[in-house]
């Protein structure tokens, strides 16, 4: 299996090992932000088999918070409590390697919830072109990475700049750590504020590891406390300690899925069956043929057979049975594809998706309407009911076209065909 290649995803930015960061071409009329990128991924020579994306979105929310030290699954049921989305398996989250202050203090990571459900639906979108997403990393995680920190508790301050946002960090040598992120380009006023604070909480001059990628078109003249100077980094740095950080780790958004679905079992498990029916079949067959040379013990033998054989036919029936169940899902599942990609597609821009919820017949979508709504007509809403609706394979619940929608959160309903 070829190496994952890293790509950066910052803001609706890409860049790859030794090129810039580049907007995305996107119609954002249709908020096609997701294809943009797959296209990008489509147009690389080489298309990668396989990539890992370092991440950075508005989206992605980020807080410093003490944790329970262990595995991912002791780390997520540590925070739950306090952070109740984690314990919806559909949740993307991710955090920093969890860190224990000296003298037995209290464990602490950064956590990060994908707000969104972008990151599923970008897995599928891969998959389309036969390429693996084997992980979806926080930019800061790759930056703790390399050999400047590398992921031990030690004083750091760092500036990552570029015209698709920011983001100041600092940690101490007890192992806390404060982040500050900038959505969009900000000004130099506003960064050197910040990286004040970063050198007042994590004095860098006494360890001089001030960290610095600026890559934006106005870029920054940068000194750290008292003078020092900072050590640039380069985005390929940072795309390189992507390759190092562990896929099944804490700091993967996305972490690798099961290889093997629910509909290989159910074909494992007919073949199976089948292949016992076909071979009982044979050996009633043979049996009989043996005991035609005493008719009266091929008759009591016969009737023995003849019982066995309902049992063969019945194994038969069930093997059938499964063949059938497994061809339903495979449909229900070409659909449930075809309906995510389509729900990507037909969602304008002021409208963001919850959650997406589907059967084997009903699907539901929740969500919230940004701006717009007071447009009963040709709102963004009365857009996306158009759009959605316009698909072969499902159907939306006729009430939902005809209401009216008055609340910006929204639940629309419907079956597959």
């Amino acid at each position: 299996m070829s190496a994952a290649v890293p790509v950066l995803l910052w803001n609706n930015s890409v860049a790859t090992l030794g090129s810039p960061l580049t907007p995305l071409r996107e119609s954002r009329d249709r908020g096609d932000g997701l294809r943009a990128f797959r296209e990008s991924i489509e147009q690389m020579e080489p298309q990668p088999a396989a990539i890992r994306i370092l991440y950075a979105s508005p989206s992605l929310s980020q807080v410093t918070t003490t944790c329970t030290k262990g595995s991912r699954a002791d780390v997520r049921d540590g925070l739950s409590a306090d952070y109740p989305v984690l314990s919806k398996p559909e949740t993307s989250w991710a955090a920093h390697k969890v860190l224990m202050q000296p003298g037995g203090g209290e464990a602490s990571t950064i956590l990060y919830i994908e707000e969104s459900d972008s990151l599923p639906l970008l897995r599928a979108m891969l998959e389309e072109i036969n390429v693996r997403l084997e992980g979806v990393f926080p930019i800061l995680t790759a930056l703790e990475a390399l050999p400047a920190i590398g992921n031990k508790p030690q004083g750091a301050v760092a500036l990552l700049h570029s015209d698709a946002g920011g983001l100041v960090y600092s940690a101490t040598s007890g192992g806390d750590r404060i982040v500050h992120v900038f959505q969009t380009a900000a000004s130099g006023k506003e960064i050197s504020e910040k990286l004040a604070d970063a050198f007042a909480a994590s004095p860098a001059d006494k360890h001089g590891n001030f960290l610095v990628l600026d890559i934006s078109s106005a870029p920054l003249t940068m000194e750290g406390g008292d003078g020092v100077k900072p050590k640039e980094i380069t985005l390929d740095d940072l795309l390189n300690a992507t390759t190092t950080l562990d896929a099944k780790g804490l700091s993967n958004l996305l972490p690798p899925t099961s290889r093997v679905s629910v509909d290989l079992i159910l074909y494992a498990a007919s073949v199976v069956v089948l292949i016992f029916a076909v071979l009982g079949w044979h050996n009633y067959v043979s049996e009989l043929q043996a005991s035609e040379s005493n008719l009266a013990a091929q008759k009591a033998e016969q009737a023995r057979l003849e019982t066995q054989n309902k049992q063969f036919l019945a194994n038969k029936e069930r093997t059938e049975a499964a063949e059938s169940v497994l061809s339903a899902a495979s449909v229900a599942a070409a659909h449930k594809w075809k309906f995510l990609n389509a729900l990507n597609q037909a969602r304008p821009v002021p409208i963001s998706i919850r959650s997406v919820t589907m059967t084997e017949r009903t699907w539901a979508v929740s969500g919230y309407i940004h701006e717009g709504l007071q447009d009963p007509t040709n709102g963004p809403y009365q857009i996306f009911l158009k759009n959605l609706s316009a698909g072969d394979d499902w159907t939306l619940d006729p009430a939902i076209k005809s209401a009216v929608q008055k609340s910006p959160d929204f639940t629309i309903t419907g079956v597959f065909k």
